[in-house]
């Protein structure tokens, strides 16, 4: 068997792996039966393997037949990525395949790969089921503490060509990357003081899982595989000052804006290209955690008229350059430099820009320097504001793109952003009912000035209609345009999902959840959102997982402490587990949603005194100081027994005009569920029942 070009070396190298062999069951009988058939199978079995083993952290070494061979350093790696497979084929008429998984000794050479870990994987997929997952003991021995992984133990297994007999154990749910259907039942679920989600860059707050929704997500990467992909690293500041990193930040960012008209390229989200700022990472390994092939790499240094930008576009797999251009130029051909750099990128790629692409690639934002500027300076403030999980900063963002707009009218991005400032300020310092019509005039004039941005539309159907106005209908058409406009977006499809979560379209919200998540892997919210899946649903062992991996993601985040202490608290009845979790949360970021969690899981502790005190300082007094929604301290009053309260302040919140109002018809608020004062609210903002 030859390798692929991917694993070929000019010595021969030896290393311990976990190896997947896979292949398609039935296949010959297929071939018999329809050629064609039996060609799209193939086709799809071995696109599909190339797309899901980079976000496994493996790496492709080759075809035997109708079978594919992949290798993985992790034994947990390997079952989580054949589980992820045997999901995405689960759908009816889908051929599925077989899958064995062994770690052994394995040989690499420019012939090909050979050994231990090859020839007991390529034995023992036989001995699956079609659409199940054999693994030998030693497989079995490195992954048996994961709860989420069960087996049956096949027994002794004596196997051609391989010396010594082999204790073999087939998953059970092979297919289970997430759980089965899940009966949506009475609606019963427990109450996550879920409005976290929304405040905290406006997590989803959750749906429920359905096994062959991954298959639909899965889709589109697959469809795009032939496209060449792309990451934009941010750029690196060579300025004199530090205060210059809002720059290069600035000039990266609009270079990736502009490398996403183009639509023969995939170019990975922001946020996940921004995982790996000021990090000294390999190359093909960043690459291998972006699902990329391509990394654009550069550095900015500019004085007071002139600038200097350096871009490096690199070939991960191969580590090579190819291309690299220096620009040094007056400060007015910034907007040339960048869309130079976004057609040397596509050229060199051998991306054929359409006519209408190459005019929105050339298109300037803005014909004045000064607005620009303060435009990169607003989404610098923007940025950190989102990042602290707090609000702070986005008055200095929203000054920012005021003065932008001052010094250009006609300036339609500073207009979008400057709208979404506002809805961000909205969640933590200002009632909705001022700044959301802040934000519908903004996106207004936006999309006067210019109706393709399709963040524009997303804002307006999210912020407006969705979460201030509840016109779902509304809603709904603008999203569709958004996602129209600009398809990998993830954030679009995150507002998305979160919309048909409200209504209760969750195997729909799902979809987008899982979009949002390929197109930006490296994200943590993502992470969030499938975390709230499992919790909503009751499924608390997979939630804490994810709570798990979001921790080690992002570890200066609050929310997933915040979620993994409710977690613990429906998993095992852990109060302790709840209060600290939560008393972390607090210490990391003193948001409403976070001392809220605290005030009610004091209550649940028997501690009430404390929870009064949260409720006097956290919300009382700082009423006095600035807007705090009420929506978020009203189950702790009912829990304290203070039931007219409760619903007084959910009137309130009502009267605002909360976003914590679209939330009302998700499964949080159990304790509250059959007041029949709940059930008159969820009609008053037009829910479904």
């Amino acid at each position: 068997m030859q390798s692929s070009s991917e694993t070929t070396t000019a010595n021969p190298t030896r290393e311990l792996a976990a190896i997947v062999f896979s292949d398609i069951a039935g296949y010959t009988a297929l071939m018999g039966r329809d050629e064609r058939a039996a060609i799209r199978a193939l086709a799809g079995h071995r696109d599909l393997v190339r797309s899901l083993v980079p976000r496994f952290n493996g790496r492709m070494i080759g075809d035997i037949g109708d079978g594919a061979l992949a290798s993985f350093h992790s034994a947990l790696d390997a079952v989580h990525y054949a589980r992820a497979m045997q999901a995405a084929l689960s759908g009816d008429g889908t051929p599925q395949v077989r899958i064995g998984i062994h770690v052994g000794d394995v040989l690499f050479s420019e012939s090909g790969v050979m050994g231990d870990g090859v020839n007991v994987a390529s034995r023992i997929h036989a001995l699956a089921p079609p659409g199940g997952i054999c693994i030998s003991e030693r497989v079995y021995d490195d992954v048996r503490n994961q709860p989420e992984i069960r087996v049956r133990d096949l027994g002794q297994k004596t196997l051609k060509n391989v010396a010594r007999p082999i204790r073999v154990y087939m998953l059970d749910d092979a297919g289970g990357f997430l759980p089965r259907r899940w009966e949506l039942g009475n609606g019963r679920s427990v109450f996550a003081v879920g409005f976290a989600a929304v405040a905290l860059s406006i997590l989803a707050i959750g749906a429920y899982a359905y096994r062959d929704a991954i298959r639909s997500a899965l889709a589109p990467r697959l469809v795009e595989a032939g496209k060449p992909t792309v990451a934009v690293l941010p750029f690196a500041n060579l300025s004199g000052s530090k205060d210059d990193e809002y720059f290069s930040d600035g000039v990266s960012d609009e270079v990736r804006g502009d490398l996403t008209k183009i639509a023969g390229l995939q170019v990975t989200a922001r946020t996940s290209s921004y995982a790996f700022k000021g990090q000294n990472e390999d190359v093909r390994k960043i690459a291998r955690l972006l699902s990329v092939r391509n990394l654009l790499e550069g550095s900015v240094r500019r004085s007071t008229d002139r600038v200097r930008i350096e871009v490096e576009l690199i070939d991960a797999t191969s580590g090579f350059s190819l291309w690299s251009e220096t620009y040094d130029r007056e400060m007015a051909d910034v907007f040339a430099i960048q869309s130079d750099i976004a057609q040397g990128v596509a050229n060199k790629l051998r991306v054929t820009l359409l006519p209408g692409e190459k005019a929105r690639v050339e298109s300037k934002p803005t014909d004045n320097l000064e607005a620009y500027n303060l435009y990169l300076r607003g989404l610098y403030y923007l940025t950190l504001s989102v990042g602290s999980g707090t609000g702070g900063g986005a008055q200095r963002a929203i000054d920012s793109f005021s003065a932008a707009i001052a010094k250009d009218p006609n300036f339609a991005a500073a207009y979008v952003e400057r709208a979404n400032a506002y809805g961000l300020a909205g969640f933590f310092t200002l009632p909705q009912r001022e700044s959301v019509p802040k934000v519908k005039a903004d996106v207004e004039r936006a999309l006067a000035l210019n109706d393709t941005i399709g963040q524009a539309h997303a804002i307006l159907a999210f912020i407006v209609y969705c979460l201030y106005q509840w016109d779902w209908p509304a809603a709904e058409r603008e999203f569709q345009v958004a996602l129209k406009l600009n398809p990998d977006d993830p954030t679009i499809h995150f507002y998305y999902g979160f919309y048909l979560s409200a209504l209760g379209r969750f195997d729909d919200s799902l979809r987008e959840r899982l979009r949002a998540r390929e197109l930006d892997p490296q994200n943590p919210i993502w992470v969030a959102s499938t975390g709230d899946t499992f919790f909503n649903a009751r499924h608390y062992d997979q939630a804490l997982q994810c709570w798990q991996q979001q921790i080690a993601m992002a570890p200066n985040l609050s929310y997933p402490l915040f979620a993994r202490g409710w977690t613990l608290l429906k998993l095992r009845g852990d109060r302790a587990a709840f209060v600290r979790d939560e008393e972390k949360a607090v210490a990391m970021a003193d948001t409403p949603t976070n001392q809220s969690a605290l005030a009610y899981a004091y209550t649940l502790a028997g501690r009430s005194d404390e929870a009064r005190r949260i409720l006097r300082q956290k919300f009382e007094e700082a009423q006095k100081r600035q807007y705090v929604d009420p929506g978020y301290f009203a189950l702790t009053y009912f829990a304290l027994g203070d039931k007219d309260r409760a619903f007084e302040l959910l009137d309130q919140a009502y009267q605002d005009r909360s976003a914590l109002m679209a939330l009302l018809n998700l499964p949080y608020n159990d304790p509250m569920r059959s007041d029949p004062r709940y059930t008159a609210l969820v009609k008053k903002v037009g829910l479904p029942p």
